[in-house]
């Protein structure tokens, strides 16, 4: 997997720390009011998309930056082909937080 850069940030005027959350984007069947996993018992009942935490990157994000440096890893270990919904969370030195941002990808094999 290539290097790229995850544009997902407002530019702002102070340094921040930014957490970049990757949950996997899956397909569930809803029971009741929530969305489990697909099973053969649950299969007859209406589909719904739900979202399996894969991990977490902080990064520190200079004055101004509105990317990400991003390798499709997290870590050692690189993350599955398939699409993720990356959310964005962004802190100041004062604790000051962004509005919270949602990002979809889709990471291709290779």
């Amino acid at each position: 997997m290539g290097g790229g850069r995850l544009g997902c940030a407002d530019a702002d005027a102070e340094p921040a720390r930014a957490t970049l959350r990757f949950d996997r984007v899956l397909l569930g069947r809803r029971v009741g009011r929530l969305c489990l996993a697909a099973t053969r018992v649950r299969r007859a009942r209406r589909a719904c998309v739900r979202y399996a935490a894969s991990g977490t990157l902080r990064r520190g994000l200079a004055s101004g930056a509105r990317s990400v440096a991003f390798s499709g890893r997290i870590g050692r270990r690189p993350l599955h082909s398939g699409r993720y919904r990356v959310v964005f969370n962004a802190t100041d030195r004062s604790g000051n937080r962004a509005l919270q941002r949602y990002l979809f990808i889709t990471l291709l094999r290779g």
